[in-house]
């Protein structure tokens, strides 16, 4: 059985929170289903599939949140999918997470498959000597924010490029005005559109994502196969001519 149908979960993943008032993950991302409408990964596969590959990503990210050992919360539960800006529903979810009494923050999305436990744990460690943290993407954005409750300025924060190829640098400055320090991860790729997907794929033969893509698009190839097969089937017997008429006075003559 292939590795990504043992990617069990270790928890239900709902909203956790403990004792510890420290630092918080945040994974800001909407729900399978609606992702599918906001983007698609392939077009070699229909929305349901699509879905599924978003369910995987989406599982994956929640499984880092709950290694970290940090509290966590998933902004889908909380926040709903509507018509607000990018930025104004990141900010709200920061409030949010800063509401319960958290004093920083680690923000993380569903579109970066390579990110590890390690970058959150690095994160974690910064922020425990008041420095803030920016993993950059390779498109000029970024896939992890982290920072201080006293750095955060909602105006300023909402206010942002965002889902643009200039957020890293205007991050660098907006995080870098309050005093703190800041640190950069590895830069990794993210997954904003189809193409991103395909070199992906490429680039990493081995990971549980191109593992669950192939197995979908085998099934896909598959079902389509059979379902034209039925339809050429049911076709030609539509077809079919009936028997002649003259068939039963030609038998009697004979």
């Amino acid at each position: 059985m292939l590795d990504f149908f043992n990617f069990a979960p270790k928890t239900s993943y709902s909203t956790v929170q403990k004792a510890n008032k420290g630092t918080a993950i945040l994974l800001f991302s909407r729900k399978a289903e609606e992702e599918v409408y906001a983007k698609k990964l392939s077009s070699s596969l229909n929305s349901d599939q699509n879905r599924q590959l978003f369910s995987h990503l989406i599982s994956k990210s929640k499984q880092l949140m709950y290694d970290s050992g940090l509290d966590y919360f998933h902004s889908s539960e909380f926040i709903d999918n509507d018509s607000r800006s990018f930025g104004l529903k990141l900010s709200t979810a920061v409030n949010f997470v800063f509401n319960k009494g958290y004093e920083s923050i680690i923000i993380i999305g569903n579109d970066t498959p390579n990110l590890s436990l390690n970058q959150i744990q690095k994160a974690q460690e910064n922020l425990k000597n008041d420095i803030n943290t920016i993993g950059p993407s390779t498109d000029g954005g970024t896939y992890l924010i982290a920072f201080q409750k006293s750095d955060f300025n909602t105006e300023n924060f909402e206010a942002l490029s965002w889902c643009t190829n200039e957020l890293n640098e205007e991050l660098k400055i907006e995080l870098s005005g309050f005093g703190h320090a800041i640190k950069e991860l590895d830069i990794l790729g993210d997954l904003d559109n189809r193409k991103d997907f395909d070199n992906y794929l490429v680039e990493n033969k081995n990971s549980s994502l191109r593992k669950l893509y192939q197995f979908l698009i085998h099934t896909y190839f598959h079902e389509e196969k059979v379902f034209k097969s039925k339809a050429f089937s049911k076709c030609a017997n539509v077809l079919r001519g009936p028997p002649s008429h003259n068939l039963q006075s030609e038998n009697r003559a004979a």
